[in-house]
């Protein structure tokens, strides 16, 4: 209904009604809170939620994982100043989350982990439980609920876990101890773990548990578990970089500041006024870190005074290493901009008559942050009419070529490949069906090459290298497909919608899907094949194409169910009884 409100899950991603209290896809206890990593509560920055429909992805850093490209609305009447605004929201969350962005382009320097030596984690009733190898029987960590990947962390080999003790509250007891010990062992550890801190109100911890960092009463500290030394206060918001040698953080003042890790290391400030929404590059890459602030891009490299490469700057991106800017072009009748590469800090002008400010690797990616080795823009024509434009692509470092023209009311989903080579897009949308024609086109250095269709009557797809998951809404359900090797393949004509998530080139999915209760026959796509796995799934987390936990037989009255694991060939393991929900940990 227009003008009515969503939430979030923090579990799987999928939006509920208003006023719901547990997730309608996984289960999970609804917060009121909006996302807000790496925050103290106190800055209204990273609160905005991104809108997916598509389970948490399943491994970091993966280029063969099945990321989100949701389909958006039409361009039709587009406003211009809207639209950025969305995806400024959008990078500030991508910015916030850090290790995979919510846009399906995964970090570059992200530490790939074997998350099939993770224990389980998820809850039971109010209880917290881990099911590790190194015990039979799954235990009780600590009482509380609203758990996910933001208060609550592993280690990079899975032996040791980081989290809140009842994250529901906005301060909590931050704790630490072995995923093995059923009991807690060391001179300081209680029945919960070894408590860390107290009042904390977000964390990160170094990739093999060396140090944590930490926010408790808007104080950002450093605790390598031999001393807790306080870095600065009035914090709004940190990153760690990606060396893990030196932390970036915002205080309430709008100011900006990186410091190492070291005992004499002091906070050096970057700029100020400088939003989260106004970094170019990934935070945690402090080497060339840019940023736009007051229409003026910014270059700070550590130990270095921050330098000017451009005014009036609309917006920034980096496409193939490559720096590119807008501008707003005040000599054009139609309110258009104009587009330069910065070299060597000249700005060369690359083309003008852009329709949008900003640059974008899919329809809803662009603006600031990293595009990856591919995006394009929209040029407008001498005689513009308003609907009809040409799209231009940059391939890498070569100049700009015009693709195609299109008709901004009938183009819709767009992408490019994790790799730059392939480029797919709708068209021929239909707005009484809400679907269109997929087409796939080779990305060449001029031009787009061996237009290839490859299904009709597509809602929304999904890019995974040369893989792609393709979605087609009906009243009731939603038919899924893939198309791999070439070769288009239905998967389900009663498919779940959102509840598919894939790995490695392997697709887990609900099939025969009930809209009453939420639930279906999970199963396995994999070379060519489709695999039974079972009956009434309710929710599931993939860890590897082999390996996947699953909740079935939910009550949506009790709001919970049965937790099993499978692995390999080998039949599903019971895990537990009265499961609300699992705790995905990247």
């Amino acid at each position: 209904m227009k003008g009515a409100k969503s939430i979030f899950c923090d579990q799987c991603g999928a939006k509920n009604k208003d006023g719901s209290k547990f997730c309608t896809s996984c289960g999970a206890r609804l917060s009121a809170l909006e996302y807000n990593a790496y925050s103290d509560g106190s800055s209204s920055e990273g609160s905005v939620k991104p809108e997916t429909t598509v389970m948490v992805a399943d491994k970091e850093d993966t280029k063969d994982y099945f990321g989100s490209t949701e389909s958006t609305p039409g361009r039709k009447g587009i406003n211009r100043k809207l639209i950025f605004g969305i995806v400024l929201a959008a990078v500030a969350v991508a910015l916030i989350c850090g290790a995979v962005s919510m846009f399906g382009k995964p970090d570059k320097k992200t530490v790939v982990r074997d998350r099939t030596k993770f224990p389980i984690i998820y809850v039971k009733s109010s209880d917290l439980m881990v099911k590790s190898e190194g015990n039979k029987e799954p235990f009780v960590v600590t009482s509380g609920g609203n758990y996910s990947s933001i208060n609550l962390k592993l280690t990079a080999d899975g032996k040791t876990m980081f989290f809140a003790a009842d994250p529901s509250s906005r301060d909590y007891r931050l704790y630490y101890r072995k995923v093995d010990e059923k009991t807690p062992k060391g001179k300081d550890a209680d029945s919960v773990g070894t408590r860390i801190a107290t009042g904390v109100s977000s964390f990160d911890i170094q990739k093999e548990g060396k140090f944590v960092l930490y926010l408790k009463d808007g104080r950002l500290y450093y605790n390598n578990f031999k001393e807790e030394r306080l870095i600065s206060r009035n914090v709004t918001f940190f990153y760690k970089s990606h060396d893990e040698k030196k932390v970036i953080f915002g205080k309430d003042d709008g100011n900006l500041y990186i410091c190492g890790l070291g005992k004499k290391d002091e906070p050096e400030k970057i700029d100020s006024d400088v939003s989260i929404s106004a970094l170019v590059s990934p935070a945690g890459n402090y080497e060339n870190l840019y940023y736009i602030k007051d229409s003026s891009l910014y270059l700070y490299q550590y130990g270095k005074d921050k330098k000017r490469l451009a005014r009036d700057v609309e917006s920034a991106s980096l496409v193939g290493g490559q720096l590119y800017i807008v501008k707003r072009d005040d000599f054009d009748e139609t309110g258009g901009y104009k587009l330069y590469k910065l070299e060597n800090e000249e700005e060369i002008e690359v083309a003008d008559g852009l329709l949008y400010s900003y640059l974008s690797s899919s329809d809803y990616n662009g603006g600031y942050y990293d595009l990856g080795d591919a995006a394009l823009f929209f040029k407008m024509p001498e005689d513009y009419d308003g609907n009809f434009c040409e799209m231009y692509i940059i391939n890498g470092n070569n100049p700009p070529f015009k693709a195609m023209d299109v008709e901004i009311s009938g183009m819709k989903s767009y992408n490019f490949s994790f790799d730059g080579k392939y480029f797919y897009m709708i068209e021929e949308w239909d707005d009484l069906n809400n679907t269109g024609e997929l087409y796939r086109y080779t990305v060449g250095t001029d031009s787009l090459k061996d237009r290839t269709r490859i299904h009709d009557e597509v809602s929304s797809f999904y890019v995974a290298d040369k893989s792609v998951v393709i979605r087609t809404n009906t009243s009731r359900y939603t038919i899924l497909g893939i198309y791999a090797d070439g070769k288009y393949t239905e998967l389900s004509d009663e498919s779940g919608g959102s509840t598919h998530s894939g790995i490695n080139g392997v697709l887990f999915y609900l099939d025969e899907y009930n809209d009453r209760d939420g639930t279906g026959t999970l199963m396995r796509y994999k070379n060519g094949k489709t695999e039974k796995i079972d009956t009434e799934v309710k929710s599931f987390e993939v860890r590897s194409d082999d390996y996947i936990i699953y909740i079935k037989d939910f009550s949506t009255r009790r709001n919970y169910g049965d937790l099993y694991y499978k692995k390999g060939g080998a039949k599903p393991v019971k895990v537990d009884t009265d499961v609300s929900y699992i705790v995905r940990v990247y």
